[in-house]
């Protein structure tokens, strides 16, 4: 007899069971998800035994970036002059640069004027590295991936480097230790937290960008919720989730931002019509073949940024460092490990 459904965050037992269809193949698969009644995460009950046969060359944070061309060379320029404007002038040309052309998304997370451009930056899930090739033109020079599925064909050293392995065998310190979307797909969010904070520079900031559940997406689409994507998220964190993992892991919030987009709704518009994610007729593969029209797009991106504004949409970044003593309770906080890569 299977134990009662809890939550992996808290453990809750109060709560509600959900029948999640998976979305990202369109296997026909589906996965039970609880609920949890006092902090609000979607916690998968019944882990798949070989979790890695969900991942894959064409899972999409495992495709390698494409060939540089002219468009990546501009595009690298337009990139470093936008870095240098971030985290050497502290954006005093903000005015100027947007008047010319969109700003990249990434600088406007809350922590790389911090971290500088020599900062040790380690992108924990890094998948085949697309965005710490995209933080290497910009002119970040200290940059190391690491992920567990990583394909062996993609290790490299260089301007960035790659490891297939897990964060918990990783030796030095980093000021920026990120998990890109990668946080809700751990099998032990507390042990992974307490070695992420473990491998913080004493000055060092943790940043989770997560989907989060109780958005609007969520109430509006349940299951069919594209971010649920079932079985490979295990847990769906909201704020409260968060906050919960960081006090007992000797860490404290310092910022969240929402910058959740149109995909919470064009992603879940597709699946409640069957469509799943990597299909042929997706709007993620071909928008040629997508039955939605650029009105309804705009539509979408305008609610996505509404959404944000009401700190109600399905993706946030939470900037995390070490607990003070007073803020710690006890004030017995490990301290980092000692070195460098």
């Amino acid at each position: 007899m299977n134990p009662l459904p809890e939550c992996r965050i808290c453990g809750e037992e109060e709560g509600q069971c959900h029948a999640a269809p998976e979305t990202m193949y369109g296997t026909g698969e589906v996965f039970e998800y609880f609920e949890c009644a006092q902090c609000g995460a979607l916690s998968i009950i019944d882990i798949p035994e070989d979790l890695s046969s969900h991942y894959g060359g064409s899972y999409y944070s495992m495709a390698a970036a494409g060939q540089r061309d002219v468009r990546r060379a501009v595009r690298r320029v337009w990139d470093r002059l936008c870095a240098l404007n971030t985290v050497r002038l502290g954006g005093r040309l903000d005015w100027l640069l947007g008047r010319l052309h969109h700003q990249p998304a990434i600088l406007s997370w809350p922590v790389f004027q911090r971290v500088g451009l020599a900062g040790r930056i380690l992108d924990v899930g890094c998948g085949a590295g697309v965005l710490l090739d995209r933080l290497a033109d910009m002119g970040f020079r200290n940059l190391t991936g690491i992920d567990p599925f990583l394909d062996e064909r993609l290790v490299r050293e260089g301007r960035v480097t790659l490891r297939r392995t897990g964060i918990e065998q990783m030796v030095g310190t980093f000021d920026l230790v990120m998990f890109n979307h990668s946080f809700e797909h751990v099998l032990d969010a507390d042990a992974t937290l307490a070695a992420a904070r473990d491998r913080l520079a004493v000055e060092g900031r943790l940043l989770l960008r997560v989907p989060v559940g109780q958005g609007v997406a969520w109430r509006r689409f349940g299951v069919e919720w594209a971010q649920l994507d079932p079985p490979r998220h295990i847990v769906i964190h909201t704020e409260a989730s968060i906050r919960a993992l960081a006090e007992r892991n000797g860490l404290e919030l310092e910022n969240v931002f929402y910058d959740s987009t149109a995909f919470q709704f064009w992603g879940s518009a597709q699946v409640q019509n069957g469509i799943a994610l990597q299909s042929p007729s997706s709007h993620a593969v071909d928008p040629s073949r997508s039955t939605i029209n650029r009105e309804q797009m705009e539509k979408y991106r305008s609610e996505a940024e509404s959404a944000n504004q009401r700190s109600d949409g399905d993706q946030a970044g939470f900037v995390l460092r070490r607990a003070s003593p007073l803020s710690a309770g006890s004030g017995d906080v490990e301290h980092p490990l000692q070195g460098d890569l």
